[in-house]
């Protein structure tokens, strides 16, 4: 049985969807709506503009963010990061385990149990994309193994 990553999805499904309102504090910022504002937010060089769009809805991120052209590189906290660098990877994952403190979120990823997780609307290739299908998945597994270890 799998699971197939989906904003509009059944439970848990729409859970772990990065559009899903799972408020989590990173690094020093309080509230932050969603991982896709987040992760939208990571393409604006200028302080003021990301965290405009860290604090936006996931809707308004993804619009607003989905217009924003980007090389290889992101912005976070007035820092360059290569996209294609581990930094950048270790970045996105810190964020996510700040996310996993948010209650309906550890919830979601305990109750998708052990099955497949899937993203098939996600892009593949890291140059078209803030995260791919395959590093999202990764990140979901990783964080629901240290859920079910931690407890």
């Amino acid at each position: 049985m799998f699971i197939n990553i989906y904003s509009k999805g059944k439970y848990p499904a729409n859970m772990l969807s990065n559009f899903a309102p799972h408020e989590f504090d990173f690094d020093g910022y309080k509230r932050i709506p969603c991982m896709e504002s987040f992760l939208q937010s990571l393409k604006f060089q200028d302080v003021v503009d990301q965290r405009r769009v860290l604090y936006m809805t996931a809707k308004e991120a993804k619009a607003y963010g989905g217009t924003r052209s980007w090389d290889r590189y992101l912005h976070w906290k007035e820092k360059k990061i290569d996209r294609f660098s581990r930094d950048y990877l270790c970045l996105i994952e810190r964020a996510y385990r700040a996310m996993v403190a948010n209650p309906e979120f550890r919830q979601a990823l305990i109750d998708s149990k052990r099955k497949l997780l899937l993203h098939t609307v996600g892009k593949s290739l890291r140059k078209n994309t803030i995260l791919t299908w395959w590093e999202f998945v990764g990140l979901l597994y990783k964080m629901r193994k240290e859920v079910r270890r931690n407890g």
